[in-house]
């Protein structure tokens, strides 16, 4: 069709605001708070875009939620060394802006020593030379115990909210062969 188009650029470009998009009170935050993605990002990083949209650094939007902590708010931060800076980084902006800051980490850590309260895990492991999996196994058991004893406590009133997250993973999932 010929003549002047009336829609405008502003179909081009968008402005994405978490704040809008995940309610203050969904799963995902909680579940942003208990990530340590520190070393996930070195694995990442080949396919972060090159060209368009760049991605988020995980660490900057870690950062980003820290800044937000205050009082009442808790924060599970997970490093096998604690000697990560940029997790101890974020767990100190955190703890300033008067959040709980519960780490599962190694005995006697910079992270532990910061912390509100400290899961200390000895887990010999080398992850000098070698990337971590036996302690990413012994964090992932630990984190299964808590979340099931979160929610027997929570009680059989909080059994609908659990009915509810799993039947949103429904359309995920192919069904089974019977």
């Amino acid at each position: 069709m010929m003549g002047r188009q009336r829609n405008d650029q502003r179909q081009l470009f968008y402005a994405f605001d978490l704040e809008t998009m995940v309610p203050p009170d969904h799963l995902l935050r909680g579940i942003d708070a208990v990530l340590d993605l520190s070393e996930l990002r070195a694995h990442l990083s080949p396919f972060y875009s090159h060209t368009g949209r760049p991605s988020v650094d995980p660490v900057l939007m870690m950062r980003m939620l820290a800044s937000t902590g205050t009082a009442g708010d808790v924060f599970f931060v997970i490093s096998h060394t604690g000697r990560t800076k940029e997790i101890i980084d974020i767990a100190e902006i955190a703890s300033t802006n008067g959040a709980m800051v519960v780490a599962l980490t190694t005995p006697a850590s910079p992270l532990a020593a910061i912390s509100s309260i400290a899961l200390e895990v000895d887990v010999p492991e080398n992850t000098d030379e070698y990337m971590a999996m036996t302690s990413r196994i012994v964090h992932l058991v630990i984190l299964d115990v808590l979340a099931t004893g979160f929610t027997l406590r929570r009680g059989p009133d909080f059994l609908p909210h659990l009915a509810k997250i799993k039947n949103s993973l429904k359309p995920t999932r192919y069904q089974k062969d019977d």
